[in-house]
């Protein structure tokens, strides 16, 4: 990915996010964090196309684009949560660590974030604990 394509994808997450109507209960897969969180370990990595004034505005653009957020649910790597190489995503090891790493350290700056850890059925109901009948974040 390049620094383009990532606020590419930070500024789609963005928009979905104000496209929502008042009262809509919406669950996103991804959010710019993601991105955000991928071109920091690119920066890491020494890719010379992700510059500190890149990573500057990434975040600039990342934080504000997650306002709207209730809840930020971050499910971090486990071994039962493997990966099957879709020619897409990167199946290395170390580099799902750092993002993973790298997520949890930009989401720990944010308010309203739940860890979830265990089998998929476990993250689930701990995630149902949280939420009111509304879909609000119950501890909001």
């Amino acid at each position: 990915m390049t620094p383009e394509q990532e606020l590419a994808l930070i500024q789609h997450a963005s928009s979905r996010l104000s496209a929502l109507r008042a009262g809509e209960t919406v669950v996103f897969d991804r959010c710019a964090l993601d991105a955000l969180a991928h071109a920091v370990v690119a920066a890491e990595s020494g890719n010379p196309a992700f510059t500190a004034t890149w990573i500057d505005r990434l975040r600039s653009e990342t934080m504000p684009a997650l306002g709207p957020l209730d809840l930020l649910v971050v499910v971090p790597l486990e071994d039962d949560l493997t990966l099957i190489d879709d020619g897409v995503r990167s199946t290395d090891a170390a580099y799902r660590a750092a993002v993973d790493r790298t997520i949890r350290s930009l989401a720990a700056e944010l308010p309203n974030v739940l860890e979830v850890r265990g089998s998929r059925s476990e993250r689930v109901r701990r995630i149902l604990l949280e939420i009111d009948p509304n879909g609000d974040y119950a501890t909001n």
